[in-house]
């Protein structure tokens, strides 16, 4: 198996919060660290980076802040054993890759967040409520015209392990811009929020 595509800081876990079934295709996943409060573990979780488990490409980025029901994501493609596969990653707060990029392994890709349709859903009071990733992987072929065909949708947890994430100090986001971001999304004007939330991601963390 190989590693659960998320990036875990000392003495976090990753939680399942919602798995694969027939009425659910995906995965929904949380970290946690259990020595601290569960409005504490959704700042934690907030941020947190979602990684590339193998050499692969951008196919797809979504850039609709609450103005969707799946958020902003980023989906990534390779081919494994005869097969495409495709990895979705939703509701995050910021992607860190650009349509038609080459990812290598363990490169981030995004940034776990709540965009979207999530629940419990965030307030000005307690902002980082409903932040988790859902998680989506599919396999298919694709026709002579470069269309994907035989889609077959797949559990994530029996090709990630849970127990084996990535490793790394502190990988959530370091600049607290909550305020703002609940504020631009109720704007519509998300985009102008996750280019300071680059910015400030990228100078000091």
């Amino acid at each position: 198996m190989k590693k659960f595509p998320v990036i875990c800081p000392e003495g976090t876990i990753v939680v399942i919060c919602q798995w694969f079934k027939p009425e659910h295709d995906a995965v929904d996943f949380v970290i946690r660290n259990p020595n601290i409060s569960d409005r504490e573990n959704a700042r934690l979780t907030y941020g947190t980076q979602l990684v590339a488990p193998i050499n692969s490409k951008c196919v797809a980025i979504n850039d609709f802040g609450t103005m969707q029901e799946l958020g902003n994501g980023v989906d990534i493609e390779w081919m494994e054993g005869g097969y495409y596969w495709r990895l979705h990653f939703w509701h995050t707060v910021y992607n860190k890759v650009k349509l038609g990029d080459q990812v290598t392994k363990g490169q981030v890709v995004g940034l776990m967040g709540n965009t979207g349709a999530c629940l419990p859903k965030p307030t000005p009071e307690r902002p980082y409520d409903g932040t988790h990733c859902h998680m989506r992987l599919s396999r298919y072929v694709k026709d002579p015209w470069g269309g994907n065909i035989n889609i077959v949708s797949l559990d994530p947890c029996k090709y990630f392990d849970i127990n084996n994430p990535y490793q790394g100090s502190d990988s959530s986001v370091v600049v607290d811009l909550e305020p703002i971001k609940w504020a631009f999304d109720k704007l519509g004007i998300t985009s102008i929020y996750q280019k300071l939330l680059y910015f400030f991601n990228n100078i000091f963390s």
